[in-house]
């Protein structure tokens, strides 16, 4: 491989990790693979000739990345984190460029001194005590070992050849195999197994010592120890202490140890590896007491450090005993600058003699994250798991073990050990997530760390529900398994009871038992039980999952008709599904659903918000907008818009362009609807074909194009895709916004929940209820709902309205039994959309800069631009601003605007964080209106539907491989004698599919079913 070959690959090798490491949350954490799986994939001898990089990158993804344990996915939760940061990464390639051996001074001074100042570095960012330093004028230092196993092994091989050396002076008579027989060390029986280890290595026993009731090791129980083994003729020589132990991370007394340790002798050596990190923290003080009375210390930098392993820094009070105790020389390994104070030779502070260049990526990682980035990194964990631990302790069905420390929360299933064992059994083989166990007096627990190189909230989230959703699972199937085995579950029971007790029959004691013993015999069916119509409804317990449009519908539909056991579940705490509004500055905006359309049915929204509140107050259209070009530096230069008549042109045109979907959708009626275009080939095709015979001027046609792509962006923005996406029957099935009269409701759509709950009470629509479980169809005929706060709710119809988002992520973990084939294979074909909505609120009225609404169009290159202008246009050319459709005043609004996006790229915009929003959007603002004096907007609010895991998205649609048919089938009811498990929401309407309008009148929809199926079967 030549020098050329190697910048090839390189740059493959960087778009590769990049490209893992952005996309990490796509794999499960746990790779799907079985011990010997690559030795069958591999040749058994290397190849005889050279192959090339490209065949060797394509094998590391087909052979080696299957079989990776995603160390740095956020889903990572068994071990403390191994942490890693594209700083750090680019400073090992560079220390394997430089391929040195550092083992001396001569060998590499930058390798020895740039790790002197970055120890340093380390250890005043730490807080450490002044004679950890190597600028200190005494013998203390820092040194890189691999791991905290290296830096623990070194401090009990000095410890013990010092104390051997001590006692051949004050004990001549002693031979050295005395000695060494009677040397013992100490630590806590909670400490890691590298200890145990290190003292299998020296030779030397460890004495494991039980720690408190709070898992700490103090100094009395060391001080016991030692005189016990004095009185034995033993030879205390070390104490390892933690600060952060494996299991709990709980904290050593490190002065009370001291105290002992100074007393008798005895090194005090302090296993930091993990909790060292919040040494820098001023919070975290109090971790730090007793430091600057240890012999020697050791922190893992690729735990809290964002510095990949290996990387474990290691503090001594005195190198020299260490020194001492490993100098083996030769005459090959002197130069001349030996013994100088700043200079020291690290080979003598470690075991191996070879020395890697760590103190390099350490540096660039330090420098290109700052001690504030850092501070911030091991901060954002121990918020994490404080939201983990406030999780644990909002359900009942779980107990912590341990208070939280730091990033770890250890928590128990509450129970027996059965209970937690299953749950991590369950948790392993989905592989969604992956934890371990521990065990402390005699209680198996989960250790739960906040892992990975940017983890987020909604990460714990997803852990949470994934945990909460396999615990439900658990919890039923043992129900289940006991029903098996002859008891009936207390579900059941009460379910019987309560159906036979509304028979009104006079029962003695031995028929009622005689009925009970009969029902779980032959599992009758409850529906023989009601012989009134009346009654049957009053009985009949319909739970609705979901509290949005197709929810509410439902509900309103059914206590309408005289089915008042109607129970609906939200899972979050508030109810209306795709309306949001929220009070925001002097008005009120919608995150979700926004327009309602005229169309006269009697079911629609405009007809519910009609007899609502909503429609009290005169609407008013939105304004026109105007296209705008910027030219210039946006100081001088004046706006360059698209006149009037062209705009109205290229609309007319475009809005053909729309019904021409229905001219094709006839013609090609009875073609294979799989095969026909998605709908950005169709736009980019036609609108050429029109762009050409509509406009002859080359200068025309290249801003009609930019008008109709922004058109195109205006489409794609209210299905919150990219059109690529979407097939044709979309459009051909779906009614067209630009043919709808749409009406903009000033006082917020809540009106419409409003009139669909005025009905309802507490009981029968509960919010904070997020579902894990739906049982729908067993041999009893018991079907329940499970939530995931461990509640359950019997079930004779259940009505599921969960967003297509929750189903294409859950359906498989969420209905049991599974669902058939055909609905998962719909749920997976049909897309799942993402829109965006942001406003901006200003203190000032907004007329007095923005006279119109404004559609920016990519601004025109200039010949002579300004340094300004070009780092502008530089900033914005890879701007979120290039998706904008609109930004527009809200008309109920003079201090509120509203910012469309459109064009695709919807999940990454919503990531990205409220500062680079604001700044790059005034950025663009200012540059369209040429105004640099455009405020900045004094707050803001934007949706985040896809981050929420009650929704994973917004808005369905077509997707290129899915058709009208996938509508049906999701929509389909489930059940055998009767309508059991039954699906509605805006995917499951064929009239109004993806739209409010379609969401509530597939709720009437399905609550008629069931209304229908009643009237029928007590019609007979």
């Amino acid at each position: 491989m030549d020098a050329q070959e190697f910048r090839e690959f390189g740059k493959a090798a960087v778009d590769f990790v990049a490209d893992y490491l952005e996309n990490i949350r796509d794999h499960d954490v746990l790779p799907s693979v079985e011990p010997g799986y690559l030795l069958d994939l591999l040749p058994k001898q290397m190849p005889e000739t050279p192959e090339t990089w490209s065949e060797v990158l394509k094998d590391i993804n087909r052979v080696i990345k299957p079989g990776i344990t995603h160390w740095q996915s956020p889903n990572m939760h068994a071990y403390y984190p191994t942490s890693v940061s594209y700083p750090s990464i680019v400073g090992e390639m560079l220390a394997s460029g430089f391929s040195i051996m550092g083992f001396s001074w001569i060998c590499s001074p930058a390798c020895t001194e740039l790790e002197v100042v970055v120890m340093d570095w380390l250890a005043k960012f730490l807080n450490l005590p002044e004679h950890f330093l190597h600028e200190n004028e005494g013998p203390g230092g820092g040194v890189i070992q691999g791991s905290a196993s290296e830096a623990v092994l070194v401090a009990v091989l000095a410890a013990r050849e010092q104390a051997v050396r001590r006692l051949r002076l004050s004990h001549p008579e002693l031979s050295e195999s005395e000695i060494r027989g009677k040397l013992i060390a100490y630590s806590s029986d909670q400490s890691n197994s590298c200890i145990e280890k290190a003292g299998v290595l020296a030779a030397m026993p460890i004495k494991l010592l039980p720690a408190g009731a709070d898992l700490v090791l103090r100094g009395d129980a060391l001080k016991q120890a030692i005189e016990q083994d004095v009185a034995a003729g033993l030879i205390p020589v070390i104490c390892i202490a933690s600060l952060g132990t494996t299991g709990t991370c709980a904290y050593d007394d490190i002065e009370s140890l001291a105290s002992i340790c100074e007393k008798n002798q005895v090194w005090l050596h302090v296993d930091a590896a993990y909790a060292g990190g919040a040494f820098a923290l001023e919070e975290c003080s109090e971790l730090r007491r007793g430091l600057d009375r240890v012999d020697s210390l050791n922190f893992n930098l690729h735990k809290f450090m964002l510095v990949n392993f290996d990387c474990a820094a290691m503090w001594l009070r005195d190198a020299n005993k260490v020194i001492d105790s490993f100098n083996v020389d030769r005459i090959y390994l002197k130069h001349k600058h030996e013994g100088q104070t700043q200079i020291p030779d690290f080979r003598h502070w470690q075991i191996p003699l070879g020395r890697r260049f760590r103190a390099l990526k350490v540096w660039i990682t330090f420098r290109t994250l700052g001690a504030e980035g850092l501070r911030a990194h091991i901060r954002k964990h121990i918020t994490l798991a404080k939201q983990f631990e406030d999780l644990v302790k909002a359900d009942e069905r779980f107990e912590l073990i341990a208070p939280r420390a730091l990033g770890l929360v250890c928590f128990r299933a509450k129970g027996d050990n059965e209970i937690t064992s299953q749950l991590l059994q369950r948790l392993m083989e989905r592989k969604k997530i992956y934890m371990v166990k521990a065990e402390h007096c005699g209680q198996l627990f989960l250790r739960f760390a906040v892992c990975g190189m940017d983890p987020k909230p909604s990460d714990i989230d997803f852990a949470w529900t994934e945990i909460q959703t396999q615990l439900t699972s658990v919890c039923a199937e043992q129900q289940v398994n006991a029903r098996k085995a002859g008891e009936l579950s207390e579900l059941t029971h009460h379910l019987i009871m309560y159906k036979l007790a509304n028979r009104r029959s006079l029962y003695n004691a031995a028929a009622l038992q005689a009925e009970l013993t009969g029902l779980q015999q032959h599992g009758s069916s409850h529906h023989d039980f009601n012989h009134n119509l009346e009654s049957a409804k009053r009985n009949a317990q319909i739970v609705i999952v979901g509290g949005g449009l197709a929810g509410l519908s439902a509900a309103k539909h059914l206590l309408l008709n005289g089915f008042h056991s109607t129970l609906v579940l939200e899972a979050t705490e508030r109810y209306g599904g795709r309306i949001n509004s929220k009070r925001f500055g002097d008005t009120f905006c919608e995150l979700g659903a926004k327009w309602v359309n005229i169309n006269g049915s009697h079911d629609s929204m405009y007809e519910l918000l009609r007899n609502a509140e909503g429609l009290k107050k005169q609407l008013k259209q939105p304004s026109p907008v105007i296209y705008v070009h910027t030219v210039g530096d946006g100081k001088q230069d004046q706006q360059s818009k698209v006149p009037t008549g062209m705009v109205e042109q290229i609309d007319t045109l475009f809005r053909d362009l729309c019904r021409g979907f229905k001219v094709r959708d006839k013609v090609k009626s009875g073609g294979d609807l799989h095969s026909l275009d998605n709908v950005m080939a169709y736009f980019q095709s036609e609108s050429d074909k029109l762009i050409a015979s509509s406009f002859k001027q080359p200068g025309e046609q290249a801003i009609a194009r930019e008008i109709f792509q922004s058109l195109f962006k205006d489409f794609s923005s209210i299905l919150g895709c990219c059109l690529e996406y979407v097939n044709i029957q979309h459009v051909t099935s779906c009614p067209l916004e630009q043919d709808a009269h749409p009406i903009y409701v000033p006082t917020g759509l809540d009106n419409a929940v409003n009139a669909l709950t005025h009905d309802l009470n507490k009981q029968q629509l509960q919010t904070g209820k997020p579902v894990g479980q739906i049982q729908w169809k067993t041999p009893s005929d018991t079907q329940f709902v499970g939530c995931l706060d461990g509640s359950l709710y019997n079930a004779d119809h259940i009505i599921c309205t969960l967003p297509l988002g929750v189903l294409k992520n859950f359906s498989g973990i969420l209905f049991k039994p599974m669902l058939p084939l055909e609905k998962l294979q719909a749920i997976q074909n049909l897309g799942f959309g993402n829109p965006v909505k942001i406003y901006l609120s200003y203190k000032r009225p907004i007329g007095r800069w923005l006279k119109s609404n404004l559609r920016p169009l990519c601004p025109l290159p200039q010949a002579n631009p300004s340094p300004a202008t070009e780092a502008t246009d530089a900033i914005l050319k890879r701007s979120w601003t290039r998706q904008i459709v609109e930004i527009s005043q809200l008309p109920s609004s003079q201090h509120v605007l509203e910012v469309r996006v459109g064009g695709g790229y919807y999940d990454e915009i919503e990531k990205l964080p409220d500062a680079t929003l604001l700044e790059q959007f005034t950025m663009l603002l200012r540059k369209c209106l040429c105004n640099q004096n455009v405020p900045y907007p004094q707050a803001m609010l934007r949706s985040n539907w896809n981050s929420s895991a009650c929704f994973l998205g917004g808005r369905p649609y077509f997707s290129v491989d899915s058709s009208a048919r996938d509508v049906q089938s999701l929509a389909a009811p489930l059940g055998d004698a009767a309508p059991t498990l039954l699906f509605a929401g805006d995917a499951t309407a064929m009239h109004g599919f993806g739209t409010i309008d379609g969401a509530r009148s597939s709720g009437i929809r399905e609550a008629q079913r069931i209304i229908d199926f009643y009237n029928m079967k007590h019609s007979v």
